[in-house]
């Protein structure tokens, strides 16, 4: 992402459920609830070459079905907000989001189940599986430089500027010419100072 600006990963399901059924025409209405992983990241790049970054992971979870039909979903959410400051390139561990999911399953043999008195005893079995899971988010955040975004003034370069380009004090070139010189095919600044190679002359017909 880029300086300042926030990114966020969904990784989860959209589970529907019917809230209400009937009414005018038959309408059913249908509810859907997110459930799932969410992580947003801000990342803010310091001038001392640092990375302050703001993560928010919220994990949540179906943790049972409730209403009179049993077909609500509860909803158990687990969030979390820290702020650290890093160097490039170290990474930055989270944990402790802690879940207990609790599943049960109930079968039931056709037909047989719904004899009076024994049927649910003897044709229908649960089972209840339980889970614990501990999420553990780790993020390692990298400066990446654009090689495209042009030639940086360092001090050589002014230096450079000053003398050979005859710059005045209030920073204004003395010498319309040499100030419209075109670099070009120059990556770097040893390529520019190396392609002065017709300044020389140029200076010489100046001081004349």
């Amino acid at each position: 992402t880029l300086n300042g600006r926030e990114a966020s990963i969904k990784l989860g399901d959209i589970v529907p459920y019917i809230l209400s059924s009937g009414g005018v025409g038959g309408q059913v209405q249908v509810q859907r609830e997110e459930v799932g992983i969410k992580l947003e990241i801000n990342p803010t790049v310091n001038t001392d070459g640092f990375i302050t970054v703001k993560v928010e992971p919220e994990v949540s979870t179906i943790f049972e079905f409730i209403g009179p039909d049993n077909n609500i979903p509860r909803v158990k959410s687990r969030k979390s907000s820290t702020t650290i400051r890093v160097k490039d390139g170290e990474s930055i561990i989270i944990g402790g989001l802690l879940s207990n999911d609790r599943k049960q399953t109930l079968y039931k043999v056709p037909i047989l189940h719904k004899i009076p008195w024994f049927g649910e005893k003897i044709f229908t079995s649960k089972n209840l599986v339980e889970r614990k899971t501990d999420l553990i988010i780790q993020i390692t955040p990298r400066i990446v430089v654009d090689n495209y975004t042009g030639i940086m003034k360092t001090n050589r370069m002014r230096s450079f500027e000053k003398n050979l380009l005859g710059k005045s004090e209030d920073g204004t070139a003395k010498n319309s010419e040499l100030g419209a010189v075109e670099l070009e095919n120059t990556s770097t600044y040893e390529g520019i100072w190396n392609d002065t190679s017709s300044l020389p002359e140029q200076i010489e017909s100046d001081e004349e």
